[in-house]
């Protein structure tokens, strides 16, 4: 990741969005954020298995989807150093999610890390445990017959439920119970971090008053 007006040069051969492109499309024929990846960077991206996009707040960012070359970067912890998952200043971010993560850590801090995750991600998982929760999510359609069917919501909830069993042993009840307290609180939680993205481009704004968040704060 580098900043919006300084491309590195060994990135100079990729085929990139400039930023200022991107910016005056998304002013002039905005669209969903999925479809301008689709149309501007997946063509690259089957292609050659590699691109540059630039966006306003993490600035240039390099994506890959060949298999070998992302290996190698993977495998290259020490050359190919992850950008920080929450800066050193105080966020809601860094509140909830701590200021160190797997995915966003370098050095001996990710092998620290990845060596107690490995277990986890070695072992061998049920299937019965994978179809008990999508039985239970059948089974909510079923009541649901004849009205709208909220897709998103009911396989969130599904996936909340396999990954506490799976990690916790415990069964957040997300399907089955659709007032579910627990669930709720996450539901709230992330939708709440992440909703305005403007917060995320100014964390400052929870620090001034009648800006602040006071409802993720108070959990």
């Amino acid at each position: 990741m580098y900043l919006v007006t300084a491309i590195p040069e060994v990135w100079k051969g990729i085929p990139v969005i400039p930023f200022w492109e991107r910016i005056h499309r998304t002013l002039t024929k905005p669209v969903p954020i999925d479809v301008s990846f689709s149309k501007y960077m997946l063509p690259f991206m089957q292609k050659l298995g590699i691109a540059v996009y630039c966006s306003v707040n993490k600035g240039y960012t390099l994506f890959i989807s060949d298999p070998e070359c992302l290996k190698q970067v993977m495998s290259n912890i020490d050359v190919f150093i992850k950008m920080p998952f929450v800066g050193k200043n105080h966020t809601l971010l860094r509140d909830y999610f701590g200021a160190q993560q797997v995915v966003a850590t370098n050095g001996e801090d990710w092998k620290r890390m990845r060596k107690v995750m490995n277990p986890m991600f070695n072992q061998s998982w049920k299937p019965e445990l994978f179809g008990e929760c999508f039985n239970q999510v059948i089974e909510e359609w079923d009541k649901l017959e004849g009205k709208n069917v909220l897709i998103h919501d009911q396989i969130q909830r599904m996936t909340l439920d396999v990954m506490g069993k799976a990690f916790f042993d415990f069964d957040f009840e997300a399907v089955k119970n659709p007032e579910s307290e627990l669930y709720q609180l996450y539901h709230n939680l992330v939708s709440g971090l992440y909703k305005k993205i403007i917060y995320r481009l100014f964390p400052i704004l929870d620090r001034i008053p009648y800006l602040k968040r006071y409802e993720l704060f108070d959990r």
